[in-house]
């Protein structure tokens, strides 16, 4: 055999062999699918109109549940409270004594109740335990009814969506396990199954390709536990269907 016969080979043999490899690495691929990793996320908003007295807790803390993390000033709402609290236990005295109406002294406790309310408003308290991601606003700055104070997420247990063709929905069911991987921290993990959407939809615009985003596809809720708190929302995730 000569010197050509033997390159025409050997280069023959490179092609049909990257050529299967591309085929198993497609393979592989087409049972590999993406998503991103996400947090329950909640936004602690005002509900006075006031200026931030203080920050109880930093961006990055991990707080308990009940802890005070925002202090808001609300001094109109503080002397108001006082005034009314006055009032009521001036028409519970009179009350008693039957120089004060029903109707008065039920308009006075009214009052105070209310302004009980909206004086808790003041110190805003985490509903859960969680990581602030942001804060919103400065110490002293002016904050109105609804605007945003800060975002609590728990990062302990995270999940994300993955999208796959109605063909592949007899693979998939509630509580299955499945294998995943971690690009940027090059680590495998075990993702459960906690919801499947029971409507097709189209693939959301965050998938590369046209002809991927035409396409009707199931959402895949999968959850996995994050103890040790390496990793965050944002972060790329591959899930694994077996055949």
């Amino acid at each position: 055999m000569n010197k050509k016969k033997i390159i025409v080979i050997a280069v023959l043999t490179l092609l049909l062999g990257g050529g299967g490899f591309r085929i198993y690495q497609h393979k592989m691929m087409e049972n590999v699918y993406s998503g991103t990793v996400e947090a329950t996320t909640i936004d602690l908003s005002s509900q006075v109109s006031s200026r931030v007295e203080d920050y109880l807790a930093k961006e990055g803390d991990e707080i308990e549940e009940g802890k005070l993390v925002v202090r808001l000033q609300c001094e109109d709402i503080k002397i108001s409270h006082t005034q009314a609290e006055r009032d009521y236990l001036r028409s519970q005295k009179l009350r008693k004594e039957g120089s004060v109406s029903q109707e008065n002294f039920e308009h006075a406790l009214s009052r105070y109740e209310d302004l009980k309310v909206k004086k808790n408003w003041c110190e805003i308290t985490a509903p859960h335990r969680g990581t602030i991601l942001y804060t919103f606003k400065e110490k002293g700055e002016l904050v109105l009814p609804g605007q945003k104070l800060l975002s609590l997420a728990d990062l302990s247990d995270l999940w994300s969506y993955i999208y796959i063709s109605a063909p592949l929905m007899a693979k998939v069911h509630l509580g299955q396990e499945l294998e995943a991987f971690l690009p940027q921290l090059d680590q495998k993990i075990t993702v459960k199954v906690i919801h499947i959407n029971a409507q097709a939809e189209f693939t959301p615009k965050n998938v590369q390709t046209r002809e991927e985003r035409e396409r009707l596809v199931y959402g895949i809720k999968v959850s996995f536990p994050n103890t040790e708190k390496k990793i965050y929302p944002g972060m790329n995730l591959e899930v694994k269907l077996h055949e």
